[in-house]
């Protein structure tokens, strides 16, 4: 069973917390958030079924199990981010133009063009900087001229 979103999750929480009383039902938090009682009530029955039954239900005592699984949710949605691959003037320095690149990545030493031949993501970064250097290259020469 698909439990209740993030944002709403985290939602009831901050509004739970904000509230001074010591006794919390589910109309006195639709009156602090704006939402029906009803609604209040399917979401966080999902903590505790009673909470539908029970109009006069303590939602404080909801509040750990709601935490925790707000906890749980952000854990699991948390995305890994996969780290830059960054091209740097040494990288560039070992080529002196894209011909030269593609002669020493692509050709055998026999001189035979090499048909199988795959470039990596980081090849593929450093052939797109020398193409930008070489055509910034050029647009000073046509500058120049």
């Amino acid at each position: 069973m698909n439990g209740p979103s993030l944002n709403s999750v985290r939602k009831y929480i901050a509004a739970i917390k904000k509230n001074p009383r010591k006794y919390l039902t589910s109309e006195h938090l639709s009156k602090d958030l704006g939402v029906f009682p009803d609604v209040i009530n399917k979401t966080l029955s999902y903590f505790d079924p009673l909470v539908n039954m029970d109009f006069t239900y303590d939602i404080r005592k909801l509040l750990g199990s709601m935490e925790q699984y707000a906890e749980e949710l952000a854990l699991e949605n948390k995305k890994v981010a996969k780290p830059r691959l960054i091209v740097t003037k040494k990288d560039v320095s070992g080529y002196e133009s894209v011909l030269d690149f593609m002669s020493k990545k692509l050709v055998f030493t026999s001189g035979l063009f090499d048909r199988n031949a795959t470039l990596s993501d980081a090849d593929l970064r450093v052939l797109k900087k020398l193409i930008t250097l070489e055509q910034a290259e050029r647009k000073l020469k046509k500058a120049c001229k």
